[in-house]
């Protein structure tokens, strides 16, 4: 039977990726909205105060009671969740969305809550006792936000259907539609006088609406790619915005030039693994960094950023002196881990590096690509050995015997080659996966090889006869990473549905899931006494659990 640990490891390393951000009135206090929940940061000495949990999937929206002393938030849950400030507590959850919550906004006076969804509509609340008082449809694509007029007579909505509509809050009436972007429109804001709108939209524009006519006044171009987000200035006469281009444009509102472009502006956590002491771990990132975190306090010790593109993978060499990397910058980098400093950096591959794996005996690195071959490194000279070509699709999966006497690759071909990593030859090619062959790991003893697979299945081979022994599978998922303990008795994948399971490795049955993450599993590790689990994930975390 299989059990369901608590759904919160026992610490995790990041708050996940960042959807929203908002200071409350009196300033003291920020809001952040992110994959795993809520933080509130004292502005004071910028630490966090509290966290807020309970929604069970992303929180995209958040927003502020005009008192101060409530925070709205929207999630990928369907839910709007209200949240007294001085306890922490969910004082209400409001359902009446079929879909993702997109947006949620209190009205000036602080008496209504409005919230959009993807289910395409716009709903209002009574705040204090959460009854929907109206649901205002007429949009035919999701709601992408939600602003009111500074008098709340009006409220306006952007949505993915290219228009933005102007509702009468009191009657639920549609009173205009603005109809002049070309894609998406992300963002709304009234003027502070309420007599003009600003968007802005996936078109790369943003554009300034009168309110009396419904016709465009303005249209600012500049950006080259989407727009999502945008501030008019205080005093109304500026407008800084922020896009997919990466880079910040400052305008003044009556000009349709921006005055100032700020740029250099850059997320998921793509591998993760202990250090050979135990005492530490580092993990890589989509924003090109290696971070190396005290597994005990949960510090960040260092950030390591000279990769051009995401990390795919790291790994420690056996005796924990080197750490290498691979990245979609199509390079491999040696570290020194003693001071952190880069020493080397390995280029022959022609495509994103996948993985990195050190041989048993510290000497030789193996790493493999995009450009379907594995390379082969002397891992204290980086010079390079040998280039291993069989697979007709992307190697992404990579392992070591436990003698290294011989190298095991997975790839999109659907296969596993078993290499000698001398000769640089092929021994032997497992067929039976029918998906891609995402990860794989020897056992202890080195007799038996285990693979996972996009297929739903992970595979356990016997070395010596080159056959399939069993299949073990949860649930018809995708199975996307693999660790084995290092004494062997237990199994951890990173699964389809943002779970890990734990197996009894030797009876093959699932004995743990661990439930906390709220996107993929990349990577999963166990620590050199088996005592913990590490997992990154692609919600922007690192979690560790213990695993007795």
């Amino acid at each position: 039977m299989t059990q369901k640990l608590k759904t919160s490891p026992i610490r995790t390393f990041g708050k996940g990726w960042i959807f929203n951000v908002q200071y409350a009135p009196d300033g003291k206090t920020l809001a952040v909205a992110t994959s795993v929940g809520i933080s509130l940061i004292d502005t004071g000495i910028y630490q966090e105060k509290m966290f807020l949990a309970g929604h069970t999937d992303y929180v995209v929206s958040i927003n502020f009671s005009p008192d101060g002393k409530y925070l709205a938030s929207g999630s990928d849950d369907d839910t709007i969740k209200l949240w007294d400030l001085t306890s922490g507590k969910a004082v209400m959850t409001l359902r009446g969305h079929t879909n993702d919550v997109t947006s949620v906004r209190f009205s000036p006076d602080g008496k209504y809550l409005a919230s959009g969804s993807d289910d395409d509509t716009i709903k209002l609340w009574d705040a204090k006792t959460g009854r929907l008082l109206k649901s205002f449809e007429g949009h035919t694509g999701i709601i992408e936000a939600i602003a009111f007029s500074p008098d709340g007579h009006c409220l306006a909505s952007a949505s993915a259907d290219m228009t933005i509509k102007i509702w009468e809050v009191a009657t639920g009436t549609n009173v205009k539609t603005l109809i002049g972007h070309r894609d998406y429109v992300i963002a709304v804001s009234f003027t502070r006088d309420g007599k003009f709108l600003l968007s802005s939209s996936d078109d790369g524009t943003l554009k300034l609406w009168n309110l009396a006519t419904g016709r465009e006044s303005r249209t600012y171009v500049g950006h080259t790619g989407f727009v999502w987000t945008f501030s008019i200035s205080p005093d109304g006469r500026h407008i800084a915005s922020g896009s997919r281009d990466c880079t910040i444009r400052f305008w003044e509102i009556d000009k349709r030039k921006p005055v100032m472009t700020i740029d250099g502006f850059t997320r998921v956590v793509w591998s993760v693994q202990f250090h050979p002491g135990g005492n530490l771990f580092v993990s890589g990132s989509k924003d090109n960094c290696i971070r190396v975190w005290d597994v005990q306090s949960g510090e960040l010790v260092n950030t390591m950023c000279s990769h051009t593109d995401d990390v795919n993978a790291v790994c420690f060499s056996p005796d924990g002196l080197l750490l290498a990397s691979a990245s979609d910058d199509e390079t491999i980098k040696i570290w020194d881990t003693r001071t952190w400093h880069e020493i080397r950096s390995l280029k022959d591959h022609e495509d994103y590096v996948v993985a990195v794996q050190f041989s048993p005996d510290g000497r030789h690195l193996a790493s493999c690509s995009d450009d379907n071959t594995i390379k082969l490194w002397d891992a204290h000279t980086g010079a390079l050995l040998k280039t291993l070509k069989g697979h007709s699709g992307y190697v992404w999966a990579l392992a070591y015997s436990p003698d290294g006497k011989v190298l095991a690759s997975g790839a999109w071909d659907n296969l596993i080659r078993i290499w000698d990593p001398v000769e640089g030859k092929t021994l032997r090619t497992l067929r039976g996966h029918t998906g891609y062959v995402w990860s794989l790991v020897f056992t202890p003893d080195g007799k038996q090889l285990v693979s996972a697979s996009d297929d739903n299945t992970i595979r356990i081979w016997d070395m010596e006869k080159g056959v399939q022994t069993q299949i073990l599978k949860d649930d018809n998922q995708p199975v996307w990473c693999l660790a084995l303990s290092t004494h062997g008795k237990y199994l951890a994948a990173g699964l389809g549905d943002n779970a890990i399971g734990i197996w009894n490795f030797a009876e093959g049955t699932i004995r743990k899931l661990l439930i906390g993450h709220t996107n993929i599993i990349e990577s999963v590790h166990f620590s050199p006494d088996n005592q913990y689990l590490i997992a990154g994930s692609d919600d922007g975390t690192c979690s560790l659990w213990k695993v007795k």
